[in-house]
């Protein structure tokens, strides 16, 4: 989900940011800060060969590039991350991701094809359900 403006994570109830302080953590903080203006809800392909996923709910923030595409990070560590590189069309994105890493989190993956349509206007409501029910599955 893309905000045109960035919002303060306080902005989040206090469970939502917990569970992004545990499990979230780097991809908040990194990519984030304190003004995320994008949150998703992924689920994870069975066997599938990419990072996409690994952080099943979190906040991140959107960027444009120099060539009128947005990048957007969807999964960060302290040595790989996956990131969304996307071009916006009436309500369809459409564009690519890639997972990277370094040493250890170095993928072999090839880059994953990527394509949304919009269903509705912006609702940050998904997301927090996402991670409220997350968090309640991981007992925190």
């Amino acid at each position: 989900m893309l905000e045109d403006e960035p919002y303060p994570l306080s902005a989040l109830p206090q469970a939502v940011r917990s569970y992004l302080g545990r499990y979230v953590s780097v991809l908040t903080a990194m990519d984030a800060g304190d003004a995320p203006n994008a949150c998703f809800a992924l689920t994870r392909a069975a066997g599938g060969r990419t990072y996409a996923g690994i952080t099943k709910v979190g906040v991140t923030r959107w960027a444009p590039d120099t060539t009128a595409t947005l990048q957007v990070p969807l999964f960060h560590s302290p040595d790989a991350g996956y990131l969304a590189t996307l071009t916006i069309r009436g309500g369809e994105l459409r564009g690519a991701g890639e997972s990277w890493g370094s040493g250890t989190g170095d993928p072999t993956f090839p880059n994953d094809s990527i394509l949304g349509h919009r269903v509705g206007p912006p609702d940050r409501g998904l997301c927090i359900r996402a991670a409220e029910a997350d968090a309640a599955s991981q007992r925190i």
